[in-house]
C-alpha cells in the first residue's frame, strides 16, 4: 500500500453539462475515499481520439510517478474493443484500446498492459463501470497484476511524420489549442540551421521567436510551446482563424 492514495487524473470528452464526470468521481471515491482527483480536461472534442492522445502527451509529465490516469474518449464503447490498464513511464493509465495511449506505449522503457473485465458493466458507460473501479484499485495501492490478464499488440495511432526535403522539412499541424495556436509535429531539433522560414496557408513567417510578446498585437509568430513542439501563433489572436488552418494543414520549413 502507498503511504497515501495516488493522484487520479481524469481526461475525457464528457463535458460538464451532464452528470457523467460526477458519476465517474462517485464510482472512484466509493471504492477509494481518500483518492485525490484532478480534472485534466473534460473538453476533448467528442470522440476525437487523436486530440485525447495529444492531451495525454502534453499533460502526463506534469504529474508525478504513481499517478493514475483515467482517459475516456471512447466512440466504440460497448463493442469488443479491449479495455486496458497500462503501466508505463512510472505511471498508470486506464481506458480503451483505441490508440489513445499511443504516447504512453511508445515511451522509453516499454509498458505492461492488462485487459479489464466488462461483465456486468453498462454497454454505454465504461468510464463509470469499468475504468473508475480499476483506477480506484490502483489508487489504493492494490496490485496491478490482479486487474486482468496480460495483453499485447495494442492499437497505435498513425502519427504524421516530418519529411526531410532538399531545402528543409515538410510538416503539418497536429493540434489546435483553445487559443487558436497551431501545434505542429516539428521538434526544435528538427529545424534547419540558420534563420528558418515557415510557410503555411500561403503565408511566410521568418525566424523562431521566444515569447508571444515578441511581435505586435495580432502578429503571427513561430515559437516552441511548453509541450516541446513548434507552434504557429498570433499574439492575442487566433492563428487558426487568421490563417484558416487546422489539424492536417501543411507546414513547410526552409532555410532562410
Amino acid at each position: 500500500m502507498p503511504s497515501r492514495p495516488r493522484i487520479v487524473a481524469l481526461l475525457t470528452d464528457f463535458g460538464t453539462a451532464d452528470t457523467y464526470v460526477g458519476q465517474v468521481k462517485g464510482a472512484l471515491l466509493s471504492r477509494c475515499p481518500a483518492a485525490r482527483i484532478v480534472d485534466v480536461t473534460h473538453e476533448i472534442p467528442r470522440g476525437d481520439v487523436r486530440a485525447a492522445a495529444f492531451a495525454l502527451l502534453e499533460s502526463m509529465n506534469a504529474f508525478g510517478r504513481g499517478t493514475v490516469f483515467v482517459c475516456v474518449v471512447d466512440p466504440a464503447v460497448g463493442t469488443g474493443q479491449l479495455r486496458l490498464a497500462v503501466r508505463a513511464a512510472g505511471r498508470y493509465f486506464v481506458g480503451p484500446d483505441n490508440g489513445l495511449f499511443s504516447p504512453v506505449l511508445e515511451s522509453p522503457g516499454g509498458f505492461e498492459a492488462r485487459g479489464l473485465p466488462t461483465r456486468g458493466a453498462s454497454c454505454t458507460f465504461h468510464g463509470r463501470d469499468v475504468f473508475a473501479p480499476a483506477a480506484a484499485h490502483l489508487a489504493a495501492g492494490r496490485p496491478f497484476s490482479r486487474l486482468g490478464p496480460p495483453v499485447r499488440d495494442l492499437q497505435l495511432l498513425d502519427w504524421p511524420e516530418v519529411r526531410e526535403t532538399a531545402g528543409g522539412r515538410d510538416a503539418e499541424v497536429i493540434h489546435v489549442d483553445g487559443f487558436g495556436n497551431l501545434v505542429t509535429n516539428l521538434r526544435p531539433e528538427a529545424l534547419p540551421a540558420g534563420d528558418p522560414v515557415f510557410g503555411i496557408s500561403r503565408k511566410k513567417i521568418r525566424g523562431l521567436n521566444r515569447t508571444y510578446g515578441d511581435v505586435r498585437r495580432g502578429g503571427l509568430l513561430v515559437l516552441v510551446g511548453s509541450h516541446g513542439f513548434v507552434e504557429i501563433a498570433a499574439r492575442e489572436a487566433s492563428a487558426a482563424g487568421k490563417l484558416r488552418a487546422g489539424r492536417g494543414t501543411k507546414v513547410t520549413v526552409r532555410r532562410g
